[in-house]
């Protein structure tokens, strides 16, 4: 009789080591998927980067323009939508208040200033990321649980000066 007692009681601690095992890898698999889900989240949250030069010089009543340059987005760089405000005092002559990047995400600001002088002007870069088709319905319906939607507008700002003279630089005269 003892020995029976003693095959079931190691009967009973493989089955119950077997349980702890199970359970444990399955809080492993959860804290990993959480983890991942959570990369996913943060890379998806990441604001774009924008790229102007502090400050340019454009010539009166010509056109001039900015190079806008973007990083810090993967896939969504077809999205971007640019805004331009000038921030100090606003010149006369016409400036486009909003362009969109092209399929790099990269843009370029235009206008034409008719009064002399320095402008600040502040450049917005939105974004809409949405969660990639890759992904199984049931992770998507986490992370727009965590998110409360299923895509994110994003949105980044810098300021830049564009100053305007009254004409352009003296060319250089070479004397021999």
């Amino acid at each position: 009789m003892r020995e029976k007692l003693s095959f079931y009681f190691v009967l009973y601690l493989v089955a119950l080591t077997a349980l702890l095992a199970v359970t444990n890898e399955r809080n492993i698999a959860m804290r990993e998927a959480k983890e991942l889900i959570y990369n996913l989240i943060g890379k998806l949250n990441q604001k774009p980067l924008i790229t102007v030069p502090d400050s340019v010089t454009w010539i009166l009543n010509r056109e001039g323009s900015v190079p806008v340059l973007i990083a810090g987005i993967d896939h969504a760089k077809s999205s971007v939508r640019y805004t331009v405000q000038p921030l100090d005092q606003i010149p006369t002559g016409t400036l486009e208040k909003e362009f969109i990047g092209d399929g790099s995400g990269n843009g370029v600001f235009l206008g034409k200033i008719e009064t002399a002088g320095r402008y600040k002007f502040r450049i917005s870069a939105e974004v809409s990321k949405r969660l990639p088709d890759s992904l199984s319905q049931k992770i998507r319906e986490r992370i727009a649980k965590i998110l409360g939607d299923s895509s994110l507008h994003l949105r980044s700002d810098t300021t830049f000066y564009v100053t305007v003279a009254p004409r352009g630089p003296e060319p250089t005269q070479f004397t021999l």
